[in-house]
């Protein structure tokens, strides 16, 4: 946003604004300067596409309605790039969209909004202040307003709406107004991963601050939030953590046949999980077809989709439902935010299934494996979200009777399934547990650069597109040997 404004309302070139970017006093991240600059060259070259609304307009189209009663004004605007016709009867709103424009799946709301927004909206500057009022220009009528979604990555468009000022009412009218209310209204918060961009953060009564959580001081340091995927990325890659975070677009597919099948699994069992009343898992509750099928969007066929058959078929023996009287509370894939004041981080953890025996709760993992996990002599380091479960049930932030709780590994292999408990009151197990997330979580809150590793990890890395260390593989080079450049340092924002 920050190069097409320098580009369309000062009138500098594409170089001379992305040159602009290259010069901050802390440059982007190289990943996301890549990004950045054939986003823009995709925009820029895909912008004549329509020539009706090609005047680019630098004010925001603001609604303003005010409430002598409460002396209140209320403001709505959408937040994308505007355009209009040369007489301003034609406008256009246009979203950005990091990869491809299908206009598929954009909330109708958001649409909606930005229609009348569009229709409705006087042209206001930027206040000076967050707290002051738009100062408003009234204008000619609109006659036509359209929305459109345009692809960052191609300079793909999809026209969204495209109507009268009446036919923008009537859409806002059906999808837009009541979002519009239950925004004003507020509900109930969820803590998650959208905590450490929320200004509300330091006085939200909904999450839960445990400072020393992650056994990391740096309380100065700007909010970010980690998860144990976000080490298991890390550690193979800094910069494939950090572009990944950014949500650049994957340009390949990062999971292996194995993966996709324990995805499927855990898909599989999820929804056998979520019904209510609980039921315990059988063996005949497996997928119809088992050579092939398809869960939460993962498809699996031939030998993968016959052994993670087996796999469901096999959990009907460890089934925590099995002891269904004694559970009173069951949260498959539940999202459970902290926030560790000390480390300035929201720590994210999401467990295949959290449960509560006899008023104690469990905290379950499954994992598809080729081997027993018994063979790992550290569970903990070979696997952080298990320490990390250990440390939140040690500290009982989940509640409940702390001295039935427990972390369970549950190990479905091409055999039988097995499963490996964890006691988090026992003293030992929880001081191993603050070590590894301690040590894990030290060395990425200190990092500032996110410097790339390449390897032969790169091959299946989904941001490798954007990475300027990404190594051209060499044609003869044995397959997992691809030639390493030497790392670069940057200082970005983190």
């Amino acid at each position: 946003m920050q190069v097409l404004d320098s580009v369309e309302h000062r009138n500098i070139s594409v170089a001379a604004a992305l040159a602009e970017l290259d010069g901050r006093r802390r440059p982007l991240h190289p990943g996301l300067a890549s990004w950045v600059r054939q986003a823009v060259l995709a925009y820029v070259e895909g912008s004549g596409a329509d020539a009706v609304a090609s005047h680019p307009v630098p004010s925001h189209w603001v609604v303003q309605s005010r409430d002598p009663t409460a002396g209140r004004v209320w403001e709505m605007y959408a937040w994308g790039r505007r355009y209009q016709s040369p007489d301003g009867v034609t406008r256009e709103f246009r979203f950005l969209r990091f990869g491809t424009a299908t206009g598929r799946d954009r909330d109708p709301a958001q649409v909606a909004i930005a229609a009348y927004a569009a229709s409705r909206g006087a042209p206001a500057a930027w206040p000076q202040s967050w707290g002051d009022e738009f100062d408003v220009t009234p204008t000619a009528p609109v006659e036509r307003v359209r929305v459109v979604e345009v692809g960052c990555s191609d300079g793909s468009r999809a026209v969204l709406f495209d109507g009268t000022p009446a036919q923008a009412d009537a859409l806002y009218a059906s999808h837009g107004r009541r979002r519009v209310n239950e925004s004003v209204l507020g509900g109930t918060a969820r803590p998650g991963p959208g905590c450490a961009d929320c200004k509300l953060v330091t006085t939200c009564g909904a999450l839960s601050r445990v400072p020393n959580l992650l056994g990391v001081s740096d309380p100065q340091a700007p909010l970010r939030t980690w998860s144990a995927s976000d080490w298991r990325y890390y550690s193979a890659c800094p910069a494939q953590e950090h572009m990944r975070r950014l949500h650049l677009p994957p340009s390949a597919a990062e999971y292996g046949p194995d993966v996709t099948r324990g995805r499927a699994v855990h898909a599989w069992l999820q929804a056998l999980h979520s019904r209510c009343p609980y039921v315990q898992c059988l063996t005949a509750d497996v997928p119809e077809s088992a050579d092939d099928w398809s869960a939460g969007g993962w498809h699996v066929a031939g030998e993968q989709a016959l052994n993670g058959s087996r796999m469901i078929e096999a959990h009907a023996q460890t089934c925590p439902f099995q002891i269904g009287d004694q559970i009173t509370d069951a949260r498959p894939e539940p999202v459970l935010a902290f926030h560790d004041t000390a480390a300035s981080v929201i720590v994210i953890a999401k467990p295949d299934l959290i449960y509560m025996d006899d008023g104690s709760w469990v905290w379950r993992e499954t994992k598809t494996a080729s081997r027993s996990s018994r063979e790992d002599r550290d569970l903990l380091r070979a696997f952080p979200q298990l320490a990390l479960g250990v440390l939140i049930l040690h500290h009982n932030l989940l509640g409940g009777d702390p001295s039935g709780s427990r972390v369970e590994l549950e190990i479905l292999g091409p055999r039988r399934p097995d499963i490996i408990l964890i006691d988090p009151a026992d003293s030992e197990q929880a001081a191993q547990a603050h070590e590894v997330i301690s040590v894990v979580a030290g060395q990425w809150r200190k990092d500032e650069a996110f410097p790339a590793q390449p390897g032969s990890h790169c091959r299946t890395c989904a941001v490798s597109q954007w990475c300027p260390d990404f190594p051209a593989a060499d044609a003869d080079a044995a397959p997992g040997h691809l030639p390493i450049p030497s790392n670069r340092l940057w200082s970005i924002q983190p």
